[in-house]
C-alpha cells in the first residue's frame, strides 16, 4: 500500500471524485481559482460553447429569473454568471461538500445559494427557469432518474442545458 491508496482494491472513479480535496494552497488563497478559470477557458473548449449558451438563456429571462447549476464544482460557471447578472437568483448544487465549502470561502454574492445534494436522489420542491448540468451526467449511475429529477426542477417553459 502506497500512501493511503489501497492497490489491492479496484479503482472506483466515483470514490475518487467524491473524496476529492482541494490543494492546501488553494484553500488558503481561494481567489487563485480565477487564474485557473482563465487557463481553463483557453484549454477546455466546452466553455467556448457553454458560457455563451448559459448567458443567452439568462438574458432571455429579462430582469429577474432563476438559474440552477447542477454539479457546480468549484464554480467555473456559477461565479461569473452570478456576478454578471446581479438580479438573477443563482443556485449551485454539488454532491461534494468540499466544493460547496470552497465556494463559500470565495464569498459568493447575495444572489447565490449553495446546496449539497445528489441529483439522483433530489426530493426538494426547488424550481428554476434555467437549469444547467455541464460535464456531470457521465459520472451519474442512474442518469434516467437524474434527468427526471432535473425535469421536475425546471419551471414550465423553462430551459435545461446539458453537456456530456
Amino acid at each position: 500500500m502506497e500512501g493511503n491508496i489501497d492497490r489491492s482494491q479496484p479503482i472506483s472513479l466515483t470514490h475518487n471524485i467524491s473524496n476529492f480535496e482541494y490543494p492546501l494552497w488553494l484553500m488558503r488563497y481561494p481567489r487563485l481559482i480565477y487564474i485557473l478559470y482563465m487557463v481553463n477557458y483557453f484549454f477546455h473548449f466546452r466553455k467556448w460553447y457553454v458560457m455563451p449558451a448559459i448567458r443567452r438563456e439568462i438574458r432571455l429571462l429579462g430582469q429577474s429569473g432563476s438559474w440552477m447549476d447542477i454539479g457546480c464544482g468549484e464554480g467555473q460557471y456559477l461565479i461569473p454568471v452570478s456576478r454578471s447578472f446581479r438580479s438573477l437568483h443563482c443556485t449551485g448544487m454539488d454532491m461534494r461538500r468540499s466544493n460547496i465549502d470552497f465556494l463559500q470561502r470565495l464569498s459568493p454574492g447575495r444572489n447565490m445559494r449553495l446546496l449539497v445534494g445528489n441529483i439522483e436522489t433530489w426530493q426538494e420542491q426547488e424550481t428554476t427557469d434555467v437549469l444547467s448540468c455541464i460535464g456531470v451526467l457521465q459520472y451519474i449511475r442512474d442518469d434516467g432518474q437524474a434527468l427526471r429529477n432535473m425535469l421536475s426542477i425546471v419551471k414550465p417553459g423553462g430551459k435545461m442545458l446539458l453537456y456530456v
